[in-house]
């Protein structure tokens, strides 16, 4: 079993800065699976993502051993919004308490409480 986890570091949730000076967030994808083979894949993958979905998206690909680069980045507070993991390492970030629960921050986030960017159904 595989996960993509929206954290809650994400600009998407912040009420602040970025949504008061009308910019668009800037949504930080790290993965080694997502996107294309070739940085000129990743570039179609970033620029067809942002349309759909009207966000700004950087995606931080690697290689090397992803799990280790992973925890290195969440442990120095490197603002990430989607990972990629597998149940294991769901369960050890589990155990860390790395998690929080996401309602409030999505009701109080413009993008995330809007119904057409988010059906009110999910």
């Amino acid at each position: 079993m595989s996960l993509l986890l929206l954290l809650s570091l994400s600009p998407l949730f912040s009420g602040g800065a970025q949504e008061k000076a009308k910019e668009a967030p800037t949504l930080t994808w790290f993965t080694s699976v997502q996107g294309g083979r070739e940085p000129a894949e990743n570039a179609l993958f970033e620029a067809e993502v942002e349309r759909l979905i009207g966000v700004k998206v950087k995606i931080v690909k690697t290689t090397d051993d992803y799990y280790t680069k992973l925890s290195a980045m969440l442990v120095t507070g490197e603002s990430l919004d989607i990972v990629y993991i597998n149940s294991g390492q769901f369960e050890s970030l589990w155990d860390q308490s790395i998690f929080e629960p996401l309602t409030e921050k999505i009701e109080k986030s413009k993008i995330l409480s809007d119904p057409m960017v988010i059906p009110k159904s999910e």
